[in-house]
């Protein structure tokens, strides 16, 4: 199973926000910084399954400098952000109710698609 855009359920929809993060700002590392540094997604997994939406905002406000580093490659991960978040109104994403174990499956859904070619007709 694939990534699938279709599903608006909060939990994929923040999984698939968490595999974004996480895959920009590692991108930014250099070959060095790839071994030895946790990416800030990572770093608050925990804290984001419990809290996605106060802990969304930490992590968006600490990408920032990676995406800026990543200069025109920013471009899709900021485009992935904005597709994910308008699948969600804005009473779903304040919502900051712990999220349910499907945020795994959409975290591990969009990573695959990020990794293996995103060739959906959606994103050319």
């Amino acid at each position: 199973m694939a990534y699938d855009p279709n599903i608006t359920d909060r939990s994929y929809l923040f999984g698939c926000l968490l595999a974004i993060a996480d895959k920009a700002e590692s991108e930014a590392y250099d070959e060095q910084e790839r071994n030895v540094r946790v990416t800030n997604a990572r770093r608050y997994w925990n804290a984001f399954s419990q809290r996605p939406y106060m802990t969304w905002g930490i992590i968006e406000e600490r990408l920032r400098p990676y995406m800026d580093k990543l200069g025109k490659a920013q471009v899709k991960y900021s485009k992935w952000i904005n597709d994910i978040t308008a699948k969600m109104d804005e009473k779903t994403f304040m919502n900051n109710n712990r999220l349910e174990p499907l945020y795994l499956l959409g975290y591990h859904h969009f990573t695959e698609y990020m990794y293996n070619g995103n060739t959906n007709k959606e994103e050319k």
